[in-house]
């Protein structure tokens, strides 16, 4: 289920270490840094190996903007 605006503005980081990742679906999610930025990554596989894309900064990439972003390298 994709992460609203509400989720997105509201996420903290947890200095525990658990719950430092929000999904926003289709390998795509939102990692909290310790310094309270928050960016969008994704992960995908390439030549059998699994990576991970940085898309953007939370809010300068919405979470419709790093979307369209995560359908393009595909």
């Amino acid at each position: 289920m994709p992460l609203t605006d509400t989720q997105m503005r509201t996420a903290r980081y947890n200095p525990e270490g658990t719950g430092n990742q929000l999904s926003g679906g289709r390998r795509m999610y939102l990692q909290l840094d310790k310094s309270g930025a928050k960016y969008w990554r994704l992960n995908y596989r390439f030549a059998s190996k699994d990576k991970t894309l940085a898309l953007g900064v939370y809010p300068t990439w919405s979470g419709l903007t790093a979307g369209a972003a995560a359908a393009s390298p595909r």
